[in-house]
């Protein structure tokens, strides 16, 4: 059983915001105190000696150090820097469950995600402009065997 300091101290890893915006961020049970569809920098780890930041990498974190950016501060980072989105590839980005995609970057896996792993199957979509209605949609990927 958990003392009441230490149900705060655990509420608080719980209590993240945007380092940009300042956005409360949702984290889950599953990523601990890391937020979901978020990125977290260690500006340390960035750096070397005599570098642009001039941080010694081997420097271990505070939790103070890092920086937490919301989903819409990561859309926003990966349009300012395609380079980073085309570093990370189709599909390395977030998940999305809703009927519409919510960004650019966004992926969902289909019925098949996790099934019949002998058949090729559609098992993942990719958010795509529609020219059409200037908005996003699902396509599918291209079938592949299960993992």
């Amino acid at each position: 059983m958990l003392t009441p300091e230490e149900r705060i101290q655990q509420e608080d890893l719980k209590r993240v915001s945007c380092s940009e915006c300042g956005t409360v961020l949702i984290v889950s049970s599953v990523h601990d105190s890391i937020p979901d569809n978020g990125f977290v920098f260690n500006p340390k780890s960035f750096g070397y000696y005599a570098g642009f930041t001039d941080f010694f990498p081997w420097e271990e974190p505070n939790r103070e150090d890092y920086l937490f950016f919301c989903h819409d501060c990561c859309v926003r980072l990966l349009q300012l820097f395609p380079s980073i989105a085309r570093a990370i590839g189709p599909g390395g980005h977030h998940p999305c469950s809703s009927d519409t995609p919510c960004c650019i970057y966004a992926w969902r896996g289909t019925e098949s995600f996790a099934k019949n792993y002998d058949e090729f199957l559609v098992r993942t979509q990719r958010a795509e402009p529609d020219l059409e209605t200037l908005s996003l949609i699902w396509v599918d990927d291209q079938p592949e065997r299960g993992y």
